[in-house]
């Protein structure tokens, strides 16, 4: 299982073809010892040839390293980055999925010289206040601060153990999730549970509207108009906000959006396009 330490953190990664790199930062938050760098699937498979594809397990994700400790994006984006450097690798495009676009917007600002173009995928600039999810996930992280991890987990032990399909959700995605927590211990279900409400905290209060002016370089966004989880609008922030971004509509498209085959085209036409920075002017 090939894993690096970066930024003091064991970290999953995976690596497909060979070519210009190509970083992959996934969407869901974690919780899940399984199935986060290996969700990448329909990306990895939309940029088959096209250049060397990374997919990882951010920090209490997949088969990443869990810890109790707090953290924040800044912490996120400075684990990509220093997966990046432990294989070798100084510039990359950054495709961010949903919840990881907001990490590679905050990649984007803070190693602006290390990405040579990104990709938004499903995703906004603010997305713990703009959703649905993100008040009762606030919610929960509130009651871990107040009553304890342990006491919260307790009080919670039967819905973490059966989670409720939300619309929008991959089905088989969430039918093997409840497979797999089925299988675990509660001390096991007590790390995940509490790795995901940090990944939870690390994005609360994070809002890059007012930065998205700052963000520089080849910058593609990818949204369906009927996602009822991440709203349509959200493509529109973004395209307002970054210079020189360009928007890609898939109509009648919802979440889960590399699913479709229209949408994993754009995502490898511009890639492609992308793929040679120095045969591109910088931003257009």
């Amino acid at each position: 299982m090939p894993t690096v330490t970066a930024n003091g953190v064991s970290t999953y990664y995976e690596t497909h073809g060979d070519g210009p790199p190509v970083l992959i930062m996934h969407g869901p938050f974690g919780g899940d010892p399984v199935g986060r760098a290996e969700a990448s699937g329909d990306a990895i498979q939309a940029l088959d040839g096209v250049g060397q594809v990374i997919t990882y397990a951010r920090r209490n994700a997949g088969k990443s390293a869990y810890t109790l400790d707090h953290y924040g994006l800044p912490d996120l984006a400075a684990d990509a980055r220093a997966l990046l450097d432990s294989l070798g690798i100084d510039r990359s495009i950054i495709v961010g999925n949903s919840m990881g676009g907001m990490v590679a917007l905050q990649y984007a600002l803070d190693y602006p010289e290390n990405v040579s173009a990104m990709s938004l995928v499903q995703t906004g600039p603010a997305l713990m206040a703009s959703t649905g999810y993100g008040p009762p996930m606030t919610r929960v992280v509130e009651r871990a601060a107040k009553e304890g991890d342990r006491t919260l987990f307790e009080s919670r032990i039967d819905r973490i153990r059966n989670p409720l399909f939300v619309e929008g959700m991959n089905a088989q995605g969430h039918e093997q999730r409840v497979q797999m927590l089925a299988k675990l211990s509660n001390d096991e279900l007590f790390t995940l549970s509490t790795g995901e409400i940090r990944n939870f905290e690390a994005f609360i209060g994070f809002d890059y509207t007012e930065r998205l002016g700052d963000i520089k370089g080849p910058v593609s966004i990818i949204h369906g108009n009927e996602d009822p989880l991440v709203s349509f609008e959200n493509a529109g922030i973004l395209k307002n906000g970054i210079p020189h971004a360009e928007l890609t509509v898939i109509e009648g498209a919802g979440h889960g959006l590399l699913e479709y085959e229209e949408a994993r085209a754009a995502l490898r036409d511009w890639v492609e396009l992308n793929a040679n920075p120095e045969g591109r002017v910088a931003g257009g």
